[in-house]
């Protein structure tokens, strides 16, 4: 049962309603995952009625009762409690001669860190005498401390008590406004590239556009509003995928997809093991390894139809990386040095400095010069796929070697003018 009494005067400013309102979006967030924590839900419970709010404006999973006392009840308490009640020494002083005022939740808080960050280990009982508190409130207050991501260690026996991870409060807790906009900037991309988690991703972005003071959020302003990213859109049922991919890769479990190749047009269901997750090339992949070819294998994100949960787990290999596997498999090591010839280019310098950063040419540059290109390549490589990669930039690039090359794209184009002239 939780003991709440609201009141109209205790309401929070009006330019403090809207860090409430974002308080309660992302503590019922927190409630979903753990529905039965008594400190999510008291902290949430103080967010709404600071806001003039009940709670019945949550969709609570387990929902608290909430005992409302009345003016009498209240009353009675505090003339019974006050004969009995100790000077307190960890007040706010007012006025010399008047009594001070009990600190606030806060308050106390952050009086806990900084004792713990002392050094010297604290027991719950020297924390309760010092600030005056119940050790009980004193256990509740740690468990806060710690659900909200601070570090504290916890020694139990003789000589136990609580203590702060070493440098904590030295830790940059804060980010400038450089490493905010880096972040921010970061977050732009992976939203276009379709990142599985944007929803999540923006609730991060708006804490530190929240947590920033005016001049600062206007400097980040500034700086987001002649940024931008186009990519291509990515279907929702592609993020769907991505998170359940996500999901399975972190907590290595497998999972019954329904894959279709590019070359079949039937899909089939097959089980993976998936080792990781990688983006390339404007698509998502996940690599891992497939138990109907009974070997490790790439797999299109946006050739998944269907995705679903199995009760199988695995053990991910060790120092296992699927951007290496998917490059190896991409542009696989040549079988003999005898078998690699120099592919020279010329041409515009923008076309050049294209080819240059290709996606696949890229990795076999060997020089460049004001208006030449060397490449180094398999000679089947050449033959096979370099055609369709220049075919795109016209007259922009020419051949200058190998002369087997050249033939090869006049082939190339005659097939292709033959194909649309019919």
């Amino acid at each position: 049962m939780i003991i709440k009494q609201t009141a109209k005067e205790q309401l929070a400013p009006k330019n403090q309603i809207l860090k409430y309102e974002k308080a309660i979006g992302f503590l019922g967030d927190l409630h979903k995952k753990y529905p039965d924590d008594p400190n999510i839900q008291n902290s949430l419970l103080d967010a709404l009625f600071a806001i003039g709010k009940d709670e019945n404006a949550v969709d609570w999973i387990i929902k608290p009762t909430v005992l409302r006392l009345d003016k009498d009840a209240l009353d009675y308490c505090y003339n019974f409690l006050r004969a009995k009640r100790k000077p307190r020494t960890g007040l706010k002083k007012g006025k010399k001669g008047k009594r001070g005022v009990p600190m606030s939740k806060n308050d106390n808080m952050l009086a806990i860190l900084w004792m713990l960050n002392s050094g010297v280990k604290v027991t719950a009982k020297q924390i309760s005498e010092k600030l005056e508190i119940n050790i009980r409130t004193v256990y509740r207050y740690i468990d806060a401390l710690c659900a909200s991501g601070v570090p504290i260690i916890s020694d139990t026996g003789h000589n136990g008590g609580y203590s702060l991870l070493n440098n904590f409060i030295n830790a940059p807790l804060i980010f400038d406004v450089e490493e905010q906009k880096a972040l921010l900037h970061a977050a732009v991309f992976a939203k276009e590239a379709g990142y599985p988690f944007s929803e999540t991703l923006n609730k991060a972005t708006d804490k530190l556009k929240m947590y920033s003071n005016q001049e600062q959020e206007s400097i980040l302003n500034r700086h987001l509003a002649g940024f931008e990213v186009i990519n291509r859109d990515i279907a929702p049922s592609v993020k769907t995928t991505l998170e359940e991919l996500e999901r399975a890769v972190a907590n290595e479990y497998s999972v019954e997809i329904e894959y279709r190749t590019g070359h079949e047009e039937q899909s089939r269901l097959r089980v993976i093991d998936p080792y990781g997750m990688l983006y390339w090339n404007n698509k998502w992949y996940t690599v891992g390894f497939c138990h109907l070819r009974n070997e490790i294998r790439s797999f299109r994100a946006e050739r998944i139809l269907q995705i679903k949960r199995t009760q199988m787990i695995f053990k991910r290999p060790e120092a296992f990386s699927a951007r290496q596997f998917f490059l190896q498999n991409l542009l696989p090591d040549p079988v003999s040095k005898d078998e690699m010839i120099s592919l020279i280019i010329s041409g515009r310098s923008e076309a050049l400095d294209d080819l240059c950063i290709h996606w696949f040419l890229g990795h076999h540059l060997k020089e460049r010069t004001s208006n030449q290109a060397v490449f180094l390549l398999d000679e089947r490589v050449i033959h096979a796929y370099v055609p369709y990669f220049l075919l795109s930039y016209g007259k922009a690039v020419q051949v200058i070697e190998p002369q087997s090359l050249k033939k090869r794209l006049v082939s190339v184009a005659s097939e292709l003018m033959e194909y649309y002239q019919f």
